[in-house]
């Protein structure tokens, strides 16, 4: 059997975690000695000291730690490990977002401090779904009228009745008419 503190330099965890992990019942020691409170751990208990050390790690919290430690669903392991890699995931793209916004900051610097700044439409609410003609293009900004005449006549051509107005989206991060990048979509 190992003292508390042998068994926390074999692990890599403080003795205060370890109390903590007792409390949380996590990790708890093989035998505690009435008379002093000394807890004792055995070799065995290694291996789930250093897997709690991995999932914390890997960024699991202390209860999703627990549940793992208290399945032996091998099924339900994997899963919550996808869960986990695509919840990382959408963080490292949420920082990658903002990282490349910061360096944009940087090339704009000069933009920043003269007070010129871009300025955004925000609408916000909900839409129900509708279903649509669409049509991916790259054109001139100024033949944007021949081809919704061209989506109607297809349309019409194909007795498929338009429901609603033309609506474009640009997919091109910086508008330039002379090649346009869009997406020209009519509710039906």
């Amino acid at each position: 059997m190992y003292t508390i503190s042998r068994f926390s330099q074999l692990c890599k965890m403080s003795p205060r975690m370890l109390r903590h992990y007792d409390k949380e019942e996590l990790l708890k020691p093989l035998h505690v000695d009435e008379t002093n409170g000394y807890r004792y751990y055995e070799k065995s208990q290694l291996e789930t000291a250093l897997l709690i050390n991995k999932l914390k790690e890997y960024r699991f919290s202390l209860p999703e730690i627990k549940t793992i430690l208290q399945t032996s669903d091998r099924k339900f392991f994997i899963e919550f490990i996808h869960s986990k890699i695509n919840e990382l995931s959408n963080e490292v793209n949420r920082y990658r977002q903002i990282i490349a916004e910061m360096q944009e900051m940087i090339e704009k610097k000069e933009e920043i401090i003269r007070g010129k700044r871009r300025t955004y439409d925000i609408l916000l609410g909900m839409r129900n779904e509708v279903s649509i003609i669409s049509q991916s293009l790259q054109i001139h900004i100024a033949d944007m009228d021949k081809y919704i005449d061209s989506i109607y006549a297809k349309a019409e051509e194909n007795h498929i009745q338009l429901l609603g107005a033309p609506s474009v989206l640009f997919l091109d991060e910086e508008f330039t008419p002379d090649n346009s990048n869009i997406e020209l979509m009519i509710p039906k």
